[in-house]
Order: C-alpha cells, then sequence, then structure tokens
C-alpha cells in the first residue's frame, strides 16, 4: 500500500528545462513574483534547485502552472517522506506522483471489488430477514419504565466545551511561545523591503521588529537594504536587490548553535559575533555552502561578504577565518583567512586574492549633474551602503580625483546625509568607515554642480 503523504510534508524544487526565455521569466513570476533580471538569470542555469521548500498545496498549483508552460521540473520530498512528482516535456507521458501511480493502478481493480461486496452484502442482508422472521424481536426494542436519559443541558455544555477546546484562536500562551521560537529578527530596513511565511505564495511589506522562522523569506530592491540580528548578537545585512530564505536553527551535543541561510540571489555582510559558545553561520547556495564558524573564547567578531546571481559567487572575508565547501564537477574545500577573497563558478573556484573591504555609494550616481539654485536652501542628498549599527562614516568631498583638495568632511552614524549648498563645477566625493577594526572605502565618484536655469 502506498505511503500517504501529510499535508506538512516539504517538497524540494528543480528546474530542468525551458521551451524560451519567455518560460523564464514566467517561471520566476509563479517562484518570485518578480522578474527581475538577475533572479532569471539565475533560473536560466538549469538544472537549478530553489533554495527554499515548497508545501503540497504550492506543489499543486505550481506543477500545473509549470506543466501549461512547458517547463521541465522536478519536486522531490524532503525525508523521511518519499514522493517524486516531475514533468519533461519531450517524453511521451508525463510522470505524475508515485502516490498518484499507485492509487490509480489500485483504482482499476475497484469496479470488480464493488460487484463482489454488493454481492456478499445481499446475501447477508437476505439471511438476516429471514432470521428476523422467524425470531420475536419485540423485546429488543422494548422501552424500560425508568430510562437513563442524559440531561439535555449536560449535553449542551458538553459540546460547547469541546467546540471551546476545539478553537483556532491562539491563547496568550501559544503567542508568547511563538515569539519565544522565532529564528532572526528584522531590526532595520532602508526603502523597500518585503517578506514571505514559508506557507504563503504571496509578499507583504517587511516592518521593523519582524519575527522570522525556518523557511521565512526576505527580499530587497534598488537601495534598499534589511538587517536581520539572530540572539547572542550575529547579524546578516541584506544589501539591495537580494532575495533569501531563513534556514533551521540547531544546537548539538556540545552545546554549539548552528543557523542556516539560504542565498537565492544579491549579496549579503554576515557578522559572526565573538560569544562564549562556539556558533555556526551556513550560507547555502547551488555553487556550495559557506561555513562561517567561531570557536569558544574567540575575542574579534568575523565578517563575511557573499554575493551570488545564480552563476557566479563571490566571497571576501574582512575579518576572521571561513571553509567554503564548493560542489561543482570536483568537489573541494577551500580555506579564507582575513583581506582574502574567491569566486566560484560552475567550472571551478578561483586560488585566494587579496581582499580590500569597500562600501557601495547609492546616490548620487557616477558622473551625475546637480543643479542648485543660489541663495536658496537646497536638499542635495548623499546615500549610501549601511554597515551596522554604531558604525562612524566619514564623508568628504573634495575638487580632485586624489581626494587632497577637500572642501568639506562630515561625520555620521547615518547612511545618508543632506547639504544645503554646493560649490559649482566639478566635485569627487568618497565615504569611509571602521567596523571591528577593518576599514572600509568606497571608490570615489564624481558629480557635476551647476547653476540650476529657471
Amino acid at each position: 500500500m502506498p505511503e500517504q503523504i501529510p499535508q506538512e510534508a516539504r517538497y524540494e524544487l528543480t528546474l530542468v528545462s525551458f521551451p524560451d526565455h519567455a518560460a523564464i521569466i514566467r517561471a520566476c513570476e509563479l517562484i518570485y513574483h518578480s522578474k527581475d533580471k538577475n533572479l532569471v538569470a539565475s533560473l536560466s542555469s538549469t538544472p537549478y534547485v530553489i533554495g527554499r521548500s515548497f508545501s503540497k498545496q504550492e506543489l499543486m498549483q505550481l506543477h500545473e502552472n509549470f506543466k501549461s508552460e512547458k517547463i521541465g521540473h522536478r519536486f522531490l520530498a524532503k525525508p523521511p517522506h518519499q514522493d517524486l512528482v516531475e514533468y519533461d516535456p519531450n517524453a511521451k507521458v508525463v510522470s505524475e506522483s508515485k502516490q498518484d501511480l499507485s492509487i490509480n493502478k489500485s483504482s482499476k481493480k475497484f469496479p470488480i471489488k464493488i460487484i463482489f461486496i454488493s454481492l456478499a452484502c445481499l446475501i447477508a442482508l437476505s439471511l438476516v430477514v429471514f432470521l428476523l422472521g422467524k425470531i420475536d424481536i419485540t423485546p429488543i426494542f422494548s422501552f424500560q419504565s425508568n430510562p437513563k436519559i442524559s440531561n439535555p443541558k449536560d449535553n449542551k455544555t458538553s459540546t460547547s466545551s469541546e467546540v471551546e477546546m476545539g478553537s483556532s484562536s491562539p491563547s496568550s500562551a501559544e503567542t508568547a511561545s511563538a515569539k519565544s521560537t522565532y529564528d532572526a529578527k528584522l531590526e532595520d530596513l532602508m526603502n523597500k523591503v518585503e517578506y514571505r511565511r514559508r506557507d504563503q505564495v504571496s509578499w507583504g511589506d517587511a516592518d521593523l521588529g519582524l519575527l522570522l522562522h525556518n523557511r521565512d523569506a526576505l527580499r530587497t530592491f534598488a537601495q534598499s537594504s534589511a538587517l536581520i540580528r539572530y540572539r547572542g548578537g550575529s547579524a546578516v545585512r541584506l544589501k539591495e536587490n537580494t532575495l533569501l530564505t531563513v534556514g533551521e536553527s540547531s544546537r548539538s551535543s556540545d552545546d554549539s548553535l548552528t543557523r542556516e541561510l539560504n542565498l537565492e540571489n544579491g549579496s549579503i555582510h554576515t557578522r559572526l559575533a565573538a560569544v562564549k559558545t562556539p556558533q555556526e553561520i551556513k550560507i547555502k547556495t547551488s555553487q556550495g555552502v559557506l561555513e562561517i564558524k567561531s570557536s569558544a573564547g574567540l575575542k574579534d567578531n568575523t565578517n563575511v561578504e557573499t554575493s551570488f546571481n545564480g552563476k557566479k559567487l563571490k566571497i571576501a572575508v574582512a575579518s576572521g577565518s571561513v571553509n567554503f565547501k564548493y560542489k561543482g564537477k570536483v568537489a573541494k574545500e577551500v580555506h579564507l583567512q582575513s583581506h582574502q577573497q574567491i569566486t566560484s563558478t560552475k567550472s571551478g573556484v578561483t586560488k585566494p586574492q587579496v581582499y580590500h573591504p569597500s562600501l557601495t555609494l547609492y546616490f548620487p550616481k557616477q558622473r551625475a549633474r546637480i543643479d542648485v539654485k543660489e541663495n536658496l536652501d537646497n536638499a542635495i542628498q548623499f546615500k549610501w551602503e549601511p554597515l551596522f549599527k554604531g558604525v562612524t562614516y566619514q564623508w568628504s568631498i573634495a575638487t580632485d580625483s586624489k581626494m587632497q583638495n577637500i572642501l568639506l568632511k562630515k561625520e555620521t552614524q547615518d547612511s545618508s546625509l543632506s547639504l544645503a549648498y554646493l560649490d559649482i563645477g566639478s566635485l569627487y566625493w568618497q565615504v569611509k568607515a571602521t567596523l571591528d577594526g577593518v576599514l572600509y572605502v568606497s571608490p570615489i565618484q564624481q558629480i557635476y554642480v551647476q547653476k540650476h536655469n529657471n
């Protein structure tokens, strides 16, 4: 008899083939509700394993949609369940769930079983009717003079009690329990950030204080960022255009704590806090698994930059050390120290190279033209990539590309500042910051300041 797969079973999805580029975009919409070009590029590299798992309901919806688009795919149930749902547009027969196939086979025998069961029931019923005609059954159905009938009020109370016990509204204790079991918390965000619960398909706007659990997803858009923090102090900063899924948190026998993340697309900055208890953060991608560990008694935080676009994975260590387990054609393990970086693709992994930590400047863009009005207050905005709370940024602007003739310097703990006026002409600006003893330096960008013409 085939295994009955429960509704709570989770499935891993692998995209195998696409008939054309339009189908890739459609798949991106169905899975991520987005047409982001980086996500589309990621899916085009088949076979592509989606980082998050799917519920049975999501499987049914996506399976039918993929079939209509002629998208080859495979859903495989996660242990301990055994179930496979796949579709190959080039095959003559579409392969469905093994469980469904077993049911279909047994259904062919179903009409014959019904005939035999019906005949047996008819014979038994005839025999009972014959025997009842020979036996006096009046005593059996006669009522006693003093029957014991339960009080209708008692029955009503019992029913009410059962309904109350089966109520779906969460109690305050359940709510408190849910809050105490979260994996990560959204501590900071800038501009547009969205989240998706593990059992949902649609996305919603994220707010500060959002509690994230296993298989919940978070994504940022252009010039946006988000910071999630784990208990114990470790944190992950999502940079712009990033999609990340929160993974499992587990504690081993030696009390060390391991947290998992699935980086689908984009860039993140992971900061593993130095604490007394050993802990580890695993960042999973289709290229391999990045392991960031802290041993007991470690005094300094570990800072790692990770970026992934589906085809290329970049890992850069600003402080501390990490291990990367590559799972390409030839599996290998790479160890990285402070100020080292590597690039991983399907063809292999580069040798460690020197890494200089940097910051991304958001606005104004390189060679942007800025209009200013004389004798009037202006609001000239400068924005850059944030690091973590408590970091002080040194912003400066100069008249030369080597930043030697400085016109103005400012310090701030915000990742933006506003000026009322700037000198007319060609100017250059840059931002620096120090995090955990490591200096982060942005590139130097040029802007053109000109008078506003009425």
